[in-house]
């Protein structure tokens, strides 16, 4: 009761889904605002990846996902790498071309679970996922 006294959410009629009102909107926000500017910081680079998966982009990553194949939707993703490392490896052709250091904010979408929380397990929630390419170990090491 008290997030939605606090009007913090609304529940929607589908379960562990839930209308972000402003005041919880806002603290995304802020989380978001802070940690954008400090990635940028480093080199990052905002972009935005397809939700949707194909069948066959499941199947090569069917030994990663196995732990989680009851919460991936059909064609839907919770991992950006299924749909990132394709592209980096069209885009990746010498060293030259790197580093790659790209984030991304979205919705994600999570179907198969029970007792939703809200702000804790949800069916959809928002996301933040970046991933980098380096030429060396070197390099890596140093931007974490």
């Amino acid at each position: 009761k008290v997030i939605t006294k606090s009007e913090m959410i609304e529940y929607y009629d589908v379960s562990g889904c839930y209308v972000l009102r402003p005041w919880a909107y806002a603290i995304w926000e802020a989380i978001k605002n802070f940690f954008d500017a400090e990635i940028k910081k480093l080199g990052v680079e905002n972009c935005y990846f397809p939700m949707f998966v194909s069948q066959a982009a499941l199947e090569k990553e069917k030994t990663h996902i196995a732990d989680f194949a009851p919460e991936v939707h059909f064609k839907t993703f919770c991992f950006l790498f299924t749909v990132m490392y394709p592209a980096y490896a069209k885009w990746v052709q010498s060293h030259r071309d790197l580093p790659i250091k790209l984030n991304q904010w979205c919705n994600v979408v999570r179907w198969e679970f029970k007792h939703p929380q809200p702000f804790l397990r949800t069916r959809e929630f928002l996301w933040q996922e970046g991933h980098t390419a380096f030429a060396t170990y070197e390099e890596a090491a140093e931007e974490v």
